[in-house]
């Protein structure tokens, strides 16, 4: 059941993405000079942090890319823990990430999303995750 948890919240972060970045693109065609933004505002945006995995969790992703700004926290961080509750059911990393990148949520962000989860919510999966990536390295 968490997988369909997981393919909902990363089709989310696809569309909000996107449809930031269609935003900055249609102000580049009108001529606007007006930059992405690399982070939005949290006031009235993003509940409060929850805890301090959540926090640095949260802190690891915006600071690695820009990508996130747009994405709610509770967004991000129910995406950490679905992919934890996924290697608990026996998922493999090379499913989590087809997961991902099948919602449209770009290649390189989906590995943002799965490392990070695994090294702040999960560690136990940490050797797991790397002995996959190095086993399956270019067929991901």
């Amino acid at each position: 059941m968490a997988i369909i948890g997981v393919i909902a919240t990363l089709f989310v972060i696809g569309v909000i993405a996107s449809s930031n970045d269609k935003t900055t693109t249609a102000n580049s065609a009108r001529g606007s000079s007006i930059p992405k933004p690399k982070s939005m505002p949290t006031t009235d945006y993003n509940p409060p942090i929850s805890s301090d995995k959540d926090d640095i969790y949260l802190t690891d992703l915006r600071d690695e890319d820009s990508y996130f700004a747009v994405v709610p926290n509770k967004t991000l961080i129910d995406l950490g823990h679905s992919i934890c509750m996924e290697f608990d059911d026996g998922a493999t990393t090379k499913m989590i990430l087809a997961i991902g990148i099948y919602s449209n949520v770009p290649p390189t962000q989906v590995g943002e999303v799965v490392g990070y989860a695994v090294m702040n919510y999960c560690p136990e999966y940490t050797e797991k995750v790397y002995n996959e990536v190095k086993s399956h390295a270019g067929n991901i």
